[in-house]
């Protein structure tokens, strides 16, 4: 790129579903200039520099006591390089009677390759720098952090409640402002304003440490894919009803038939069946809490099986309290179905499944 200028397209997304933001700016930084150029085609990814969110969410549930926050704005608390920002120009007026002016973006800004890297790289920085001063708040920014979301906690009331006052802390150093605040007890949200917190369609109950999920039914061909793919479930609790739906998918795709064309009558009976399934069980709960702070000894149990449309494991936590009681949750859950291109024998799925309790 021979300029040293870009100018960024954007345009609204309105959620009025939304309860802050309801009006978002989206930039496009791979809009191609007149060279056949864009500006992501020179940027690099960069690395990813927090964990999982499988083991966050995993090490989430170890805590007795847990916290829930969210970083307001994240991206826009950190900002370019003087030297870079004549790439972030974009044209601009507050009402269509202006004319339009050229605004030069100072802070990072969602929508270039970098940005989620950058702004994540400054926490885990802040993390470092200031570890000694606030070894807690530095542990989570390290270990607890998923972009701007912060899923954290301890087995001791003060140590949360320390973990909480370094958090806001640490992150005021970095000009950071914490909101969305939910924890399990109102000790900890004493000093501050409570919520319910809500996960897209899972709500976090704070009263007895569970996971509530509340699941849609839909009917139509289309929605078949669309009930499918809307469910984020990282630690398959969804295992067994996200199995079912995808094979009914898989049967479908053998069909010729176009998105919006009705089911064939089995496929729609199989699919009407399975979502009356569900209307029985609109909502189950699991436990989030593993009560490792109360184990004498732990234990993980393994289970994985085979059948010739699926295969799958389950693991789970089997705590020995040091009153003698037996305390067993799930932890996770993974499954896939069978290909239908392949010929895959009982025996290979079920090797298959052990290997996803090996890793």
């Amino acid at each position: 790129m021979d300029t040293t200028a870009y100018f960024l397209a954007h345009h609204p997304v309105i959620r009025n579903d939304k309860r802050t933001t309801q009006i978002r700016v989206v930039f496009d930084g791979g809009l191609k200039t007149s060279k056949n150029i864009s500006l992501n085609d020179v940027l690099l990814n960069g690395p990813v520099v927090q964990n999982e969110l499988f083991d966050i969410l995993i090490l989430f549930r170890s805590y007795k006591y847990i916290l829930i926050t969210d970083i307001r704005q994240m991206y826009r608390r950190v900002m370019v390089h003087h030297n870079f920002k004549s790439f972030q120009n974009i044209l601009w007026r507050d009402n269509p009677e202006e004319e339009l002016k050229c605004l030069q973006l100072q802070t990072v800004t969602w929508g270039l390759k970098p940005s989620a890297y950058l702004a994540t790289r400054c926490l885990i920085e802040l993390a470092d720098k200031y570890k000694d001063k606030y070894p807690l708040a530095a542990a989570a920014l390290e270990n607890n952090t998923y972009i701007d979301d912060i899923l954290c906690g301890a087995n001791d009331i003060e140590e949360t409640l320390s973990l909480q006052n370094e958090l806001i802390s640490l992150l005021t150093l970095g000009h950071f402002q914490l909101h969305k605040w939910v924890a399990n007890s109102s000790e900890l949200l004493r000093n501050i304003p409570s919520e319910k917190c809500y996960f897209d369609n899972i709500k976090f109950d704070k009263n007895n440490n569970d996971y509530v999920k509340t699941l849609e039914i839909t009917f139509t061909k289309r929605k078949v894919l669309s009930f499918i793919a809307k469910i984020y479930d990282p630690l398959g609790f969804l295992g067994p009803i996200i199995t079912n739906a995808e094979i009914i998918m898989q049967r479908i795709c053998c069909f010729k038939i176009s998105w919006d064309e009705t089911l064939p009558p089995d496929l729609y009976d199989m699919w009407k069946t399975f979502a009356e399934s569900l209307i029985s069980m609109p909502s189950f709960e699991i436990k989030r809490d593993l009560n490792f702070a109360e184990a004498e000894t732990t234990d993980l149990l393994g289970f994985c099986d085979a059948s010739n449309v699926a295969y799958g494991c389950a693991i789970y936590c089997r705590v020995i309290k040091k009153d003698g009681s037996i305390l067993t949750n799930l932890v996770c859950s993974k499954s896939r179905i069978s290909p239908i291109n392949e010929k895959l024998t009982i025996p290979r799925a079920e090797l298959n499944s052990a290997c996803f309790w090996l890793c």
